[in-house]
């Protein structure tokens, strides 16, 4: 295995009908990202992730958590949607923060965090 890649995708956030707090994100695609490469959908292996499916503010681990994820599935368009439930304003400020930018549309973008475990250079696939 390689060294952990982040990747910047812009995405489309909904909000999710009778579940307070949880928005859809659509986290990949198969589109090019902004450089050029593309995560297939059946790519994905997240069973480790699901484990203990804590969400992180722009990558800082060292931080606690602003949400979990409740469940990851691919779309017939190889979309990777997930649905995120975000902390309590009672809990951790900062996640409700994040919840309401997301919520009213300031935020558009995820990003993703994983190691390959194959790559081939110069097709734009990872």
């Amino acid at each position: 295995m390689g060294e952990q890649l982040n990747k910047i995708i812009s995405t489309r956030v909904k909000e999710v009908p009778a579940k307070e707090r949880v928005l859809q994100f659509i986290g990949t695609t198969e589109v090019p990202d902004r450089d050029g490469e593309v995560i297939k959908a059946s790519a994905w292996q997240v069973d480790r992730y699901t484990k203990n499916p804590v969400v992180q503010w722009a990558h800082q681990y060292d931080k606690p958590p602003i949400g979990r994820t409740l469940s990851i599935r691919q779309t017939k368009q190889k979309e990777t949607v997930f649905e995120i439930e975000f902390a309590a304003k009672e809990t951790y400020e900062f996640a409700d923060t994040i919840y309401k930018l997301c919520k009213e549309g300031y935020l558009n973008a995820t990003s993703v965090g994983f190691i390959p475990l194959e790559s081939e250079k110069g097709k734009g696939e990872v």
